[in-house]
Formats: C-alpha cells, structure tokens, sequence
C-alpha cells in the first residue's frame, strides 16, 4: 500500500519540476526576447562595446609603438648622422676648441685643429702652459689669473679679460678666449676657443705700414731730416756707450723714441722702450736700435726714394762775411731783383719748423685715442723758418713736451670738473728779436709739485731741507731732474723721468733757455728761448 502512495508523490514532485522548468524557460525565452530594454542584455552589449574599444585600443597602440619604433630608428640615424657631421666640421675647422680643467690640465677631448695649432700630436695629459710654451714669467701671471676665474669671486668678464688672448708658439700668433662652463652653479672647466690670427696680423701690419708710407710721402723732405737726425744721434749715442756715459745714451734714446712714435714707427718705439729697461745701454743695444731703423728704411727704399746708407750729414757752415759779401751783391741787383734774390736765399740757408716737426697732428690724435682722452690740438706758426743745424734737435726733443701733456697733462673727461671735456694742447713757434720762441700749453692738471718734492727727495737727489730752501719755481725745475717724474707708474708712452731733462738738454746745446710755468689743476705753459745763430741775423733782418 505504501509503495503506490510513495509513487504518487514522486509523480507530483517530477510534475512541479517539469512545470518549474517549463516556467523558467519561457521566462528566459520572454526575457531574451525583451531586447534592448532587458538589464542582460544591456549588460552584455556593454560588455561587448568595451571589448571593441580594448580591441580599438590595442590596434592603435600597436600602430603607435609601431610608428615610435620606427622614428626612434630614424632619429638615431639623423643624430648619428649629424653628430658625424659635426666632428667633421670640427676636425677640418681652422680653429680649435679644448677644455681646461682647475688643474689647467687639457682635457682628452679637443678638435683635431688644436693639434695642427699647437704643433703637438697629442694635447691630452699636457697643461695649457705647457701647450703654449709660456716663459716662466708668463707662467706665474696666467696661473694667478686662472686662480682668480676658478675662484669666481669677481666678475667673470673682469677675470676673463685679464688672461692673456694672444701667444706666439711654432711661428704662428694664436689668439685665445676663454669661456666658463659651470656645474651646479659654480666654475667647472673653460671652453678656449684657439684660432690663428698670423695672416690676419700680417694684413693689418701690411696696412699699418701703406699707412705710415703715405704719411712719410705727404712730409717726404721732413721724414729725410728726420733719419738724418736720427743716424747722427745714434752715432753719439753708440760714443756715449762706449764711454759709459748712461745718462745722456737714455737721453738720445728716450727721444729717438718719442719721435718714433710721432712717424708711426711703433714697433721701433716699442724695441727702444725694451732696451730702456736694460740696466746697462751698451753698443750692442745702440746697433739693434740701428739695425730696426736701417731694416725699415731699406725695405721701403722704393717708396720713400732713399737708402739708409745714403743718409748723410750736410751742414751748411756760412760765415758773417760770406753773408755780408752776398748781401752787397743783393744790394748791387736792381731793384726788382733783389727781394727774391733776399728771399729765396733764406730759404735755402732755412727750413719750415713743420719739416723738422713731423705729423704732431696725427701724433697728438692717435695718442689721445689711445689713451682715451678727449684732444683739441692748435698749432701756429709751423711755416716759419728756421736754421736746420740749430733747431732740428730741439724740435725734435719737443714731441717730449706734446706727449707729456696729452699723457700726464689733459686728465680724462670725467676728471675734468668745470673745464671743458675736451683738453685743449697749443703749439706755437715763432721769430723775432733775434729768437725762435716755442710754447706748449696745455689746460690740463698741471704739475704736482709736491710729488717731485718727494720723487726728488727718495731717489737722494736731494735733501728734505734743500728742497724747503727752493722757490717754487726752483721746486718746478725739479722736474728737470734725471729719473723725477710727476707719473706713478712707467709706461711704453712715458713715466722714465728723462723727456724733460733731454729737451733741456737740447737747448742748452744751442745756448737757449728753458723756463715752466704750471698751477696744480689749471694746467702748464712751456717755453723754449733759442738764439738765431749770428750768421743769418743780418740776412732775417733784411728780408724782414
């Protein structure tokens, strides 16, 4: 009985689950086909538009990573291929670049050039020093100027341009400029760029020299009195050696110098200016002196139309009775004659001051620009005449007097308080009275007597209570003293303390006077008082 009664209920068990099933199914089937508006579906069309996006995705990046691929490739060829290009361009370069570290060792990396430039195989492990070949003096003043930019307490372009740019090695004139390369702020190494300037120098030597021949052309005559004096000197000067007479040598040479200088030969000023420094003039000095001249003259001797062999004293010695004789045969002319007979034989016996002079315009001009001074420069009386033997030296020693007031005289223009900013120089010659009168004034500072005081009194020239018992103007002449000068410092233009006493010098040769005048501040006046030789008053007076 049990087993029927179980059997049903099974029976009803498998009918509720075969209704249950049939219930989700048409559930699913109804849900399915609800579409769009079902959450599954939904849900799944989600899950399928992410999948497409993913898929989009990874296309595109593979794309991309495909593309930076290929231009990382390609830039590393460009960048291969320029940085090729560089070092050939650096490697064929005229001028080089290196890098010096605080050691002033040269680092390994440099352009092949520097090679070339520097003459040497191999730069690497070697100091820059040594590179250059610098003399020891040389040596020590670099290395305190390398110690100065690694310091980095100044300015950079302050100690920049304090170090050497231009050294001479193997024949050639290398011109170096630093620059600073810095790591965390401070000085790590220098960039020097070297390059070869010799032909550059050479063209501009070349031009200097076209224009101090066109100079000489314009004053020809004057420029053969000028290396007439200038041979005669020498001569003396090479006798005042032998003898040891080293005041009157530096003298000679301190003008020959100036004049030099006022003609454009500055490389001949410059070789006079070394040779001053010796502490002994010999000889051997006086010839290479010489030697420099006779060098220029001769290699230009086609162009200024003389040899320096050639060059000779004339000396025109007429007596008071030969002029006395001619100006009774003037006298006996007639009438119309016997002016331009007076006059022309002025002339030959005389010659303009401005023939013995040499370009002082020019001089006057080139020094204050060098020197950076504002400059005016008045000259009078250059055309007239003068007798050649009597005036040529002292003319000469005058440059002295014009290139202390340009150097020592006119200050800067900052410094010029209520004066003008343009210092003001004149130059005057004159005749009359039997004398040739020559001025140099000048608005500038004026002389500091009291530093000759002292310039005086330590180098023992005198004694403290000597130079109470001077007058002022006896405290003035001091300045005529060998070796005294109102400059701190000596220099390539002046500052040796011996331009004053050979202009003295020169004037006492002819028996003429010297006397200076200066107020401290307001400037100085010099005048030089020459007697016309006894021989050609008769025949001034006359044509006067």
């Amino acid at each position: 009985m049990s087993q029927p009664k179980d059997l049903a209920a099974l029976q009803k068990k498998a009918e509720a689950a075969e209704k249950t099933v049939s219930i989700l199914k048409h559930k699913v089937i109804e849900l399915y086909n609800a579409g769009a508006q079902s959450v599954i579906h939904r849900q799944m069309e989600k899950a399928r538009q992410r999948e497409d996006e993913n898929r989009r995705k990874r296309e595109i990046m593979e794309i991309r990573n495909q593309e930076l691929k290929k231009y990382s490739e390609n830039l590393e060829q460009q960048v291969e291929a320029r940085t090729e290009t560089i070092k050939t361009i650096l490697n064929h370069v005229t001028f080089g670049f290196l890098v010096i570290d605080r050691n002033l060792m040269i680092n390994d990396e440099y352009t092949k050039s520097c090679q070339t430039l520097f003459g040497q195989d191999k730069l690497g492990g070697l100091t820059i020093i040594q590179a250059l070949n610098m003399n020891k003096r040389m040596a020590e003043h670099f290395a305190l100027c390398m110690d100065q930019v690694f310091e980095d307490i100044m300015p950079s372009s302050v100690t920049l341009s304090q170090l050497p740019g231009r050294f001479e090695i193997n024949g050639r004139i290398l011109r170096c400029e630093a620059s600073i390369i810095r790591k965390n702020g401070q000085v790590d190494r220098l960039l020097y760029t070297v390059s070869d300037i010799s032909e550059l120098e050479a063209a501009q030597r070349e031009a200097q020299t076209n224009h101090i021949l066109v100079g000489i052309l314009r004053r020809k005559e004057g420029f053969q009195e000028y290396m007439t004096e200038v041979k005669e000197q020498l001569h003396q000067a090479s006798a005042m050696a032998q003898q040891k007479n080293q005041e009157s040598v530096r003298r000679v040479l301190h003008t020959l110098k100036g004049n030099a200088a006022s003609w454009g030969l500055l490389d001949i000023a410059a070789k006079i200016h070394g040779i001053e420094d010796e502490a002994a003039i010999s000889r051997k000095h006086i010839t290479e002196v010489e030697d420099a001249f006779r060098t220029f003259i001769d290699a230009h001797a086609q162009v200024i139309g003389f040899e320096y062999a050639g060059l000779h004293e004339v000396n025109f010695e007429v007596s008071s009775t030969q002029l006395n004789r001619l100006k009774n045969i003037i006298s006996d002319l007639p009438g119309s004659q016997a002016p331009l007979v007076q006059n022309w034989t002025a002339v030959v016996l005389q010659k303009p001051a401005s023939l013995l002079l040499g370009p002082i315009d020019e001089f006057v001009a080139k020094l204050a620009e060098r020197l950076g001074k504002e400059v005016r420069f008045a000259a009078k009386g250059l055309d007239t005449l003068v007798d050649v033997d009597t005036m040529r030296g002292v003319l000469q020693s005058v440059m002295h007097l014009i290139r202390n007031s340009v150097d020592h005289g006119i200050e800067e223009h900052n410094l010029r308080g209520s004066k003008s900013s343009k210092g003001l120089i004149e130059f005057s010659i004159d005749c009359k009275d039997n004398y040739y009168f020559v001025t140099v004034k000048d608005d500038g500072r004026g002389i500091d007597i009291d530093k000759l005081k002292k310039k005086a009194v330590a180098m023992g020239l005198k004694t403290k209570q000597e130079i109470e018992n001077l007058s002022r103007q006896e405290q003035l002449n001091l300045v005529f003293l060998d070796g005294v000068s109102s400059a701190d410092t000596t220099t390539e233009i002046s500052g040796r303390g011996v331009g004053m006493s050979s202009i003295l010098a020169a004037v006492r040769r002819v028996n003429g006077r010297f006397h200076v005048e200066s107020r401290f501040g307001e400037g100085s006046l010099m005048r030089l008082e020459i007697p016309v030789p006894e021989s050609l008053r008769i025949l001034i007076k006359d044509v006067a």
